[in-house]
């Protein structure tokens, strides 16, 4: 029997999160619809807390957070390392779990802009990540094959959603607390849902499960 420890490497965290990511809202509805809750649709992705979609919305979440601290990226002469960045996204996506939104309806607590707060540096973290580190190489631009410039136009298309996601859920919320707009009930789940999609695109492109190199 062999005593050499396993490693999980980096491209194998990145397929795992890419997936949970990806498929996070559709596990979500298709498990309050399964268990028979009332409403299987919820205002935000935040909301599954207060339904039976609770543990593997929590779960998605803690899960997301470890394996955010255990990547390691790429070692460069950056003043932060992907290190750094990753282990921010990891802790933040443990406290979107620990602070969770308020209940519909309820007046905003303390506890609902923590949970606001990281929610917001999450997603804006993850723009930053795709859209300017991912697209790092250590090749000249010039000399970049194929396969990299495809995953690089990837990598950008995924942080402007991300950006676009979270600034298009910014303007509701203003809009609709002024009452310049209606309420429309799951613009928030929505733009979160095309948020985790583009950052779980990104990272299953990072794994190359997407335009990988041919050699």
């Amino acid at each position: 029997m062999s005593l050499k420890p396993q490693v999980i490497n980096a491209k194998t965290l990145q397929m795992i999160m890419g997936t949970i990511a990806c498929s996070l809202p559709f596990v979500l509805v298709i498990t309050v619809y399964i268990l028979g809750d009332n409403t299987p649709y919820q205002p935000s992705i935040s909301d599954f807390f207060f339904t039976k979609a609770k543990v593997p919305f929590i779960g998605s979440l803690w899960a997301v957070g470890m394996f955010m601290f255990a990547y390691k990226g790429y070692l460069d002469n950056k003043r932060i390392s992907d290190n750094a960045i990753s282990n921010v996204l990891g802790f933040c996506a443990i406290a979107i779990a620990v602070f969770p939104t308020d209940p519909e309806n309820a007046d905003l607590s303390t506890i609902g802009i923590l949970h606001l707060v990281f929610a917001g540096t999450f997603f804006i973290i993850l723009g930053y990540m795709s859209y300017f580190r991912f697209t790092l190489s250590n090749q000249a631009l010039g000399s970049l094959k194929a396969p990299k410039i495809r995953r690089n136009f990837v990598y950008k298309l995924c942080g402007i959603l991300l950006f676009l996601s979270l600034l298009c859920m910014v303007i509701y919320l203003i809009l609709e607390s002024l009452e310049v707009i209606p309420v429309f009930k799951h613009v928030i789940f929505w733009c979160e849902t095309a948020g985790l999609l583009a950052f779980g695109v990104s990272w299953l492109t990072k794994a190359e499960l997407i335009f990988p190199d041919l050699d």
